[in-house]
């Protein structure tokens, strides 16, 4: 987790928005697919029932590990598992943000973040849930 800086306090701490799970689903159904198939043709399944148990276990933990936290002076993005890629930008640094919806991100409300930096950088940041209100907070103060 994130070390806070001396005067520092959280304002907003939300995990990524689910639909970011959809790939990993699609491998769970097609390794599922693959175990049904091989209980009825392979004397020990156990290699499938495996794979099932592993694609779960790291459904989870991908869920449970990527979020976006704003503070009063930063903001931190963390959005994949492996590799391990966690943004921070102070406040300060941030020139622009922009927010970009497609039609199922605004039935779900959930989008992607663009946040441009003062030396001209683009940083996108996927699957945030309430985009919107992310910005209007990072512009906050």
């Amino acid at each position: 987790m994130l070390k806070l800086l001396q005067d520092e306090r959280i304002d907003y701490r939300r995990r990524l928005h689910p639909s970011m799970l959809l790939p990993d689903i699609l491998w769970f159904v097609i390794a599922l697919f693959f175990l049904l198939i091989s209980m009825g043709y392979a004397k020990h399944p156990i290699l499938f029932v495996m794979i099932v148990a592993v694609l779960i276990l790291s459904v989870i933990i991908h869920y449970e590990l990527c979020y976006c936290l704003l503070t009063n002076r930063r903001v931190v993005f963390k959005t994949r598992l492996l590799p391990l890629q966690g943004e921070v930008f102070y406040k300060e640094d941030i020139y622009n943000i922009m927010v970009k919806q497609q039609f199922l991100g605004n039935l779900l409300n959930f989008g992607t973040l663009m946040l441009l930096d003062n030396q001209g950088n683009q940083h996108r940041f996927g699957f945030i849930a309430n985009p919107l209100r992310v910005k209007a907070m990072i512009q906050s103060e």
